[in-house]
C-alpha cells in the first residue's frame, strides 16, 4: 500500500498518544539506563512472555537480598521488611547469622528461607507471566509447595512456622488462601527503603557496588510490570488495521536495516528523537501481536483437536479442558499418517502448562518439530517449526508452507470444526487445515530435518 504525508502525520500523532501510557514512559526511560539485566538478555527474548531465564534469575536475585550471610552485608533487612508486609514480627539483625539459610529452587519452590534462630521459614513463589499451575486433581502448585513445607517441619521435628508468599508483577491472587499476596510494586517500595535507610548510610567498602545491582533490580522489576500492563492499554484500539500494518512494516525496517523510506518519511515529518521514536515503533509493534498471554481456551481447543488428530491411541478430553503433563500426554503417532507423509518424527507430546503448543518428535531424537497458538486467538504464532535436539549448530528452520499467524480463533467456530483465515474474509475446516496446512508444513520440515542431518 502507498502511504501518504497525511497518513504519516496521522500514525505520528497516535503513536504520541502511545507515547502517553505510563507502562510506555517507563519503559522509553529505562531503555536510557545502562542496566546489566537487559544486557544479560540481549539478543535472548524472541517474544514477549518467553521469559523462563529470566524468572529464574529473578528469583536468584530475590533469594541473595534476602540472605543474610550474602556480599551485601545488610543482614536480613530484606526478609525483616517482607515479614513485616504480611503482617509478622520478625525483628530485623544486621549482622551475619549461620541460623539464617535461603535457597533457590529447593524443592521447586522458587525462594525458600528458613531461620532457625527465630524457627521460622519463609516460602515464595515466583510468577512473572505464566500463571499458576493446576494439577487434574484439582490441586494447585501452592497446594503442592504447601504440602512439601508442611512435610519438611515434620521430618525436621522442629517448632518451626511457616509463612507463603505469592509475588506476582501486578499482586494477583493466590488460589490458596494461606498464600499472602504480594506485587512487584510491593517489592520495589522495600528495596527503595533499604536504599535510602541502610545503602545510603553504609560504611561498607563495596556499598556503591550494592547499590547498582539492588537498584539495576529494582528498574528490571519494574520493566517486568510494564509488559504485563500491555494487555490493559488501548494500542491496538487506537490503531487501525492500515496502521498496523504501517507499524509492521516500520518494525522490520528497523529490525533487519532494510530500505527505511517510510521509516525516513517518519523522522523527516517527526522532527524528534529518531532513536525514542523507532523504540516507540517496536513497542507498539510488539503490543499488537502480544497483547494477553493468558491461557486461550480455543487454542488449547485447537492444540487437543489437532493432538488427536495425529495420535495413535491417546486422545485428550475437548469438553473439559484440564491440564495435562507432558508425561500423561506422550504417545505415538498414527501409522497411517507417517507412511502416508513419509515422517521420521515417532511421537507427540502437548507442552505443559497452559498446553498451548504442540511437539513432534524425531524417532532418532536429532530433531523437533514444534506449533503453537498465540493468545490473542493467533495460529500459528511463531511458525511451525523445526528445532535441532542433538546438533546445536544446526538452524531452526521454518515451515514456509504456512505463513505465520495465518488463522484466527477469534471466535467459537472451532467447536465446530471452523477456523478462519487471519487476513482472508474465508473459512475452513478443521480437516482442511489439517490436510491442506498443518501435515503439508509438518512434512515439509520433516523432510527437511532428514536432508540436513
Amino acid at each position: 500500500m502507498t502511504y501518504t504525508t497525511k497518513d504519516y502525520k496521522n500514525y505520528l500523532g497516535e503513536l504520541k498518544k502511545i507515547k502517553e501510557f505510563d507502562w510506555v514512559k517507563n519503559h522509553l526511560h529505562l531503555n536510557k539506563i545502562p542496566n546489566f539485566w537487559t544486557i544479560l538478555e540481549f539478543g535472548e527474548e524472541k517474544e514477549y512472555g518467553k521469559r523462563s531465564a529470566h524468572e529464574i534469575r529473578t528469583s536468584r536475585m530475590l533469594r541473595w537480598l534476602i540472605d543474610a550471610n550474602e556480599t551485601h552485608n545488610l543482614g536480613n533487612v530484606f526478609a525483616h521488611k517482607i515479614m513485616d508486609y504480611i503482617g509478622i514480627d520478625y525483628p530485623y539483625h544486621p549482622e551475619k547469622n549461620n541460623m539464617i539459610k535461603a535457597t533457590a529452587e529447593e524443592m521447586d519452590i522458587d525462594v525458600f528461607y528458613k531461620d532457625y534462630s527465630q524457627q521460622m521459614c519463609l516460602a515464595i513463589e515466583l510468577k512473572q507471566y505464566a500463571k499458576e499451575g493446576k494439577y487434574e486433581d484439582d490441586t494447585t502448585q501452592l497446594d503442592k509447595y504447601q504440602t512439601l513445607v508442611t512435610d519438611l517441619i515434620k521430618d525436621a521435628d522442629n517448632p518451626i512456622q511457616p509463612y507463603y508468599i505469592y509475588l506476582t508483577p501486578q499482586k494477583d491472587d493466590p488460589s490458596n488462601k494461606t498464600w499472602h499476596s504480594m506485587g512487584y510494586q510491593e517489592l520495589i517500595n522495600i528495596i527503595e527503603d533499604v536504599l535510602t535507610e541502610h545503602v545510603e548510610s553504609s560504611t561498607c567498602i563495596y556499598a556503591a557496588d550494592t547499590k547498582k545491582i539492588i537498584t539495576d533490580f529494582k528498574y528490571d522489576l519494574q520493566r517486568s510490570m510494564d509488559y504485563t500492563a500491555m494487555k490493559n492499554n488501548k494500542i491496538n484500539t487506537l490503531l487501525t488495521d492500515e496502521e498496523k500494518k504501517l507499524t509492521s512494516i516500520l518494525a522490520e525496517e528497523i529490525e533487519h536495516e532494510t530500505n527505511s523510506k517510510h521509516l525516513n518519511q517518519l523522522i523527516e515529518l517527526g522532527q524528534g528523537d529518531d532513536i525514542e521514536l523507532k523504540e516507540l515503533i517496536l513497542i507498539t509493534n510488539k503490543h499488537i501481536y502480544t497483547q494477553d498471554h493468558s491461557p486461550n481456551d480455543r487454542i488449547r481447543l485447537l492444540i487437543r483437536k489437532i493432538y488427536n488428530y495425529l495420535s495413535a491411541d491417546n486422545q485428550l478430553d475437548t469438553s473439559d479442558l484440564i491440564n495435562y503433563s507432558k508425561k500423561d500426554s506422550t504417545t505415538p503417532i498414527k501409522q497411517q499418517l507417517k507412511d502416508q507423509y513419509g515422517l521420521t518424527v515417532n511421537n507427540i507430546q502437548i507442552t505443559g502448562g497452559k498446553g498451548q503448543g504442540l511437539y513432534l518428535l524425531d524417532e532418532n531424537e536429532e530433531f523437533q518439530i514444534y506449533l503453537s497458538g498465540e493468545s490473542n486467538g493467533d495460529f500459528p504464532n511463531d511458525y511451525i517449526h523445526l528445532l535441532p535436539i542433538q546438533n546445536k549448530d544446526r538452524k531452526r528452520l521454518d515451515a514456509k508452507h504456512v505463513p505465520n499467524r495465518k488463522f484466527n480463533l477469534n471466535d467459537d467456530f472451532i467447536n465446530e470444526n471452523i477456523i478462519h483465515h487471519r487476513k482472508e474474509e474465508k473459512t475452513i475446516t478443521f480437516d482442511q487445515l489439517m490436510t491442506e496446512h498443518v501435515m503439508v508444513a509438518i512434512k515439509e520440515l520433516n523432510d527437511q530435518g532428514i536432508t540436513s542431518l
